[in-house]
């Protein structure tokens, strides 16, 4: 019979225990290549008195409402962090790349910028925010990724409060492009983007705690750094629901049964 050497051994239990590395996104380096400071990306030059279409319909809402406290997420080149800020709104933005959180670190010292990813970004307890807003973002997610963002930032969004949503449409230029890797969803130019349909919208914001308020398609000039090409997308604003508080007599019905 063979035996081990104590060396042997070390190893192969090394081998055993190691935590297994989580797979790499395509999409992890992507954004710090877009807004480096040598970035030749159109999209980082646009001007900041351009914002987004939809950032204008959701501030015109946000006043209406009365928002103070405005949560964005994937900022990016700040076009829409510069609209919020103007407007007076307290805003945290959470910036994946490290060179766009330092540009919007720089550029907007009144905001608090997070660099961070927002599947794992970890608000302070107390944070409370009156709207969440995402452009162009959560399509670079799986589902399974989508439901743990909401899991991990929709506690912090008040009862009642607003998410302003905009994802790629299946209508839009780029659907089909590249390898398909899911259902709507391809590798292109080094990043995974999903395509929705109205019914997946509805369905991904409903499963998550949200009622859909309004929800509409727009077609906007795109700048990428393989040209300019139109963009589709569904524009959603829906507000979290608010649950339903129990009574006393239930609270106590239900800790006695619990016992």
């Amino acid at each position: 019979m063979a035996y081990l050497t104590r060396k042997q051994i070390i190893i192969r239990v090394n081998i055993m225990t190691a935590p297994k590395k989580k797979p790499s996104s395509p999409n992890t380096n992507v954004w710090e290549r877009k807004w480096k400071p040598d970035s030749r990306h159109p999209a980082r030059t646009i001007p900041r008195e351009l914002p987004n279409e939809f950032s204008r319909v959701a501030i015109a809402d946000m006043k209406r409402r009365q928002v103070r406290k405005v949560l964005e997420l994937g900022a990016g080149a700040g076009r829409d962090t510069a609209a919020f800020v103007e407007n007076g709104f307290d805003v945290t933005a959470v910036e994946i790349s490290k060179s766009g959180a330092t540009r919007l670190k720089n550029d907007f010292p009144a905001a608090l910028i997070i660099n961070g990813d927002i599947r794992e970004v970890k608000l302070s307890p107390q944070s409370t925010v009156d709207a969440i807003y995402a452009f162009s973002v959560l399509h670079y997610f799986t589902d399974a990724e989508i439901n743990k963002i909401y899991k991990n930032l929709t506690p912090h969004l008040k009862e009642g409060g607003r998410l302003y949503i905009a994802m790629r449409s299946v209508n839009d230029e780029m659907y089909g492009k590249g390898k398909k890797v899911g259902k709507n969803t391809y590798e292109f130019n080094d990043a995974v983007r999903r395509f929705f349909t109205p019914k997946t919208m509805v369905a991904q914001v409903s499963k998550n705690g949200f009622e859909v308020v309004s929800m509409s398609d727009r077609t906007v000039q795109y700048h990428a750094h393989d040209g300019d090409h139109k963009s589709t997308f569904i524009e959603v604003i829906a507000q979290k629901k608010v649950q339903p508080k129990k009574s006393s007599l239930r609270k106590f019905l239900t800790n006695l049964f619990k016992i």
